[in-house]
This record gives C-alpha cells, structure tokens and sequence, in this order.
C-alpha cells in the first residue's frame, strides 16, 4: 500500500516538473532568439547587391524567390521566415507575431525612383507551431495562433470560459 502512495507521488513530482519547464523555460528558448534580432535593413543599407535589387524591382519577395536571401538570412536566426516588400503591400503575413523594419531609398531622379522597403519576419520554430493556451484570462495569445483566451480552443471548455 505504501508503494503504490510513493508511485502516486512520483507521478505528481513528474507531472508539477514537467509543467514548470513547459511553461517557464519553454518560451525563454523564443525569447533568446527575439534578443538576437537585428537591424536588418540597416546592415544591409549599404550593401551594393541589397541597393540594387531594390531600386529594380517592385514587389514582394520571400526566401524561394530572392536572389540576395542569403544575405538577409545572415542576419536573421535560423528559426525565422521573412517577407521582403519593395514599394509594395505584402498579400499575406502569417498570424503570429511580426516585426517590421523599413528603408527608405532616395532614388536620383533620372536613372531611379525613390523605394520604400518593408522587411517582415517572424519566427517559424517548433515552439510557435506545438505551444499551447497557458493562461486563459490574461488577454494575450499565449500560443501565438491568433486566438487570444476563450476563443482558443485550448481553453474554450474551461469553467472561466463557460461562465457567463
């Protein structure tokens, strides 16, 4: 009988450590990333192949189909995906949390036009895609999935979201 209390209370210990990582170590990971961001346009504001591309083309350009990617992706963490817009509206930005940086290009009037130049990027990890609702009467969209508290399906069948 005194086993099957201590197997009881070694799954509990399981279960109350396995939550405090998941919900206090878990998004440190996303937020050391977020600390590692950079001023990515201004890196590359004086990047001849960056200038160039962007003074001849209009558009918006992601990852599969621009030819200075590479350069972009040198400043960005690896988990991130991005959206580069020259002179143009992007038609679609995920619903998750998205940084925007803009450049303005002064073009010289003859040979060029002037450009503004949006870059758009967010984190595309695991954690954004597996975390789930944490807290429900917080008023934050704690799984980054565009829901925020009782309309989440994470937390829509708890008692604080059935109240009312």
């Amino acid at each position: 009988m005194v086993k099957a209390y201590m197997k009881t209370i070694e799954m509990l210990l399981v279960i109350v450590v396995s939550t405090i990582f998941l919900l206090s170590i878990m998004p440190k990971q996303e937020s050391l990333l977020k600390n590692d961001l950079k001023d990515v346009l201004i890196s590359l504001e004086d990047n001849d192949n960056f200038r160039n591309f962007c003074l001849e083309n209009t558009g918006c350009f992601n990852s599969i189909n621009t030819v200075i990617d590479s350069q972009i992706r040198s400043y960005l963490p690896e988990s991130y995906e991005y959206r580069l817009c020259v002179g143009a509206t992007p038609t679609s930005i995920p619903n998750t949390e998205v940084f925007l940086e803009t450049l303005y290009f002064v073009g010289n009037g003859t040979e060029s036009q002037d450009k503004t130049v949006f870059l758009y990027y967010w984190f595309e990890g695991s954690y954004a895609t597996t975390n789930i609702e944490t807290i429900c009467d917080n008023n934050i969209d704690d799984d980054y999935d565009g829901l925020i508290d009782c309309a989440d399906s994470d937390c829509s069948s708890l008692s604080i979201c059935c109240e009312g």
